[in-house]
């Protein structure tokens, strides 16, 4: 990821006094110096960052309805959440693409990651046991594959809830 300078400046980079270390605001002339400057250089900044991700890319037309979409998006990072015990904040699901380039990026937020997204897809089991987790906590049922009773999901919301 690249910075190219100020949001509110027109030339590219910033100036930085490389005596004091000073990030000098955006002159709209470019003629402010600071007092006792003697090596004033525009820098461009990067940012390099590694996350595990994993590209969810659904091969279904009638899944790549927005609502399903987000559904699934949602139902994926809660099912992976709770089968491998991260926090909320550990992992994100984000839709990109438009059409049929849609597709559901999930990463790891902590830097180095869990690597909870390398085990989808080493592990044969691991994307089932998180898709029955995403159920479960959707409250649907496998057999019947439909919404579970209301009044059983209300108990087990209660149930959790303690």
């Amino acid at each position: 990821m690249y910075r190219h300078g100020w949001r509110a400046g027109s030339a590219p980079g910033f100036r930085v006094d490389f005596e004091s270390g000073e990030v000098l605001p955006p002159g709209g002339d470019g003629s402010f110096t600071p007092p006792h400057s003697r090596s004033l250089e525009r820098v461009s900044l990067a940012v390099r960052a590694t996350r595990n991700i994993l590209l969810v890319r659904l091969l279904r037309p009638e899944l790549r309805d927005e609502v399903a979409e987000a559904s699934l998006r949602y139902a994926l990072k809660r099912g992976i959440e709770e089968y491998f015990e991260l926090e909320e904040t550990e992992i994100a699901a984000k839709a990109i693409g438009r059409d049929e380039h849609r597709a559901i990026l999930l990463y790891e937020t902590a830097e180095g990651g869990a690597g909870v997204l390398r085990r989808l897809v080493e592990e044969p089991d691991a994307i089932a046991e998180v898709g029955r987790t995403a159920l479960a906590i959707c409250h649907f049922g496998l057999r019947d594959r439909r919404r579970d009773d209301p009044e059983a999901a209300s108990g087990r919301r209660a149930t959790g809830a303690f």
